[in-house]
């Protein structure tokens, strides 16, 4: 259950991200990569027990207005495991403002 839980965190958090952040130009972004790293991350963890599906959870990262590369690579940084458990500080990452 509670690996289900990231997983709707998860795709809540790229959601907004998605709806909230700064225009750029396709050029400029790299979600896509950036969502990959991160997605390939939390698959590695240990003590997470969901499996995230790449293409489900970066599908069309690179359509979105927002340049969303700066969190992905810092919630990726920011996650790991501590005695078994996930911990994710993600208060330092800095989400994409209009």
């Amino acid at each position: 259950m509670k690996g289900v839980w990231i997983g709707l965190v998860g795709a809540i958090g790229i959601g907004s991200l998605a709806c909230a952040g700064v225009l750029s130009t396709p050029e400029a972004r790299d979600n896509a990569r950036a969502c990959q790293a991160w997605v390939d991350h939390m698959n590695g963890l240990e003590c997470v027990a969901l499996t995230y599906d790449e293409t489900e959870m970066c599908q069309g990262a690179d359509a979105s207005p927002a340049d969303m590369a700066l969190y992905f690579d810092c919630a990726r940084e920011h996650s790991q495991c501590e005695e078994g458990k996930l911990v994710s500080d993600l208060t330092g990452c800095r989400q994409p403002a209009m």
